[in-house]
């Protein structure tokens, strides 16, 4: 489990408006692979008594703060896995998230449940890449969130490796597409109606780094699914381009 907080230059993003002069502030608080830790560790870390005391302590008088979720709320203890991962999401909704994406674990109990989270969840669950046949997405690839007189678009991603993650039977008639072709795509619909691009993704630390070296149009980029540590800061984290 892990909460993080944009401040600064890699956690605190400035955003101008389209008034030169003008500076609006937005703080990106997010968490990323909470498992279905619910209870604290045997050492006494983590839970979501925890996590949601820091959230409510970094929220309070913060007219500027939005917070995301980058996947794989569910599995990895037992509550999860009697009761296929419902409850966690159930909690979850106490944290107050603005915007939230898919995980390959929400597809662990086959996508009929993931379709389950998605109803059960109290804010947009938002994935670009999650395609049928028929070329039906399976949940809406962006949300636009309005924050201290920011538009704030927030287009999901899920990992290209999701054939080596979950089986066909987990999928079901669903699919993902390419994960940079399809957030760009999303990108540029959105570029016209946002003043901010955000991409929330459950990707790996190869497909991040195409990302930050491939992908300008999108200046901000929140991950889970790879949770090694990294010192890298990459790209700019305060973006003017918008016209």
């Amino acid at each position: 489990m892990r909460l993080s907080k944009c401040r600064a230059l890699a956690l605190f993003l400035l955003v101008c408006s389209a008034l030169p002069a003008e500076i609006r502030q937005l703080t990106i608080l997010h968490t990323n692979d909470i498992h279905a830790r619910l209870s604290p560790a045997p050492n006494g870390q983590g839970g979501l008594a925890y996590l949601a005391a820091t959230i409510r302590r970094e929220r309070a008088g913060c007219n500027h703060c939005i917070l995301l979720n980058a996947g794989d709320l569910v599995q990895g203890t037992p509550v999860s896995t009697v009761f296929h991962g419902l409850p966690v999401y159930e909690v979850a909704n106490l944290l107050g998230y603005n915007a939230g994406t898919l995980g390959n674990h929400e597809f662990d109990y086959g996508w009929m449940q993931a379709k389950k989270f998605m109803e059960t969840a109290r804010y947009p669950v938002v994935s670009a890449n999650v395609i049928n046949e028929g070329g039906t997405l399976f949940t809406a690839p962006y949300v636009i969130l309005r924050v201290n007189g920011l538009r704030v678009a927030v287009i999901g991603g899920l990992t290209d490796l999701m054939p080596t993650l979950v089986t066909p039977k987990q999928m079901g008639e669903w699919k993902t597409t390419p994960v940079v072709a399809a957030v760009r795509k999303a990108a540029a619909e959105v570029r016209g109606k946002s003043d901010v691009i955000v991409l929330l993704g459950h990707i790996s630390a190869g497909e991040e780094k195409t990302f930050l070296e491939t992908v300008p149009e999108i200046p901000i980029i929140v991950t889970g699914m790879s949770i090694t540590a990294s010192n890298r800061r990459s790209r700019k984290t305060a973006a003017c381009s918008f016209a």
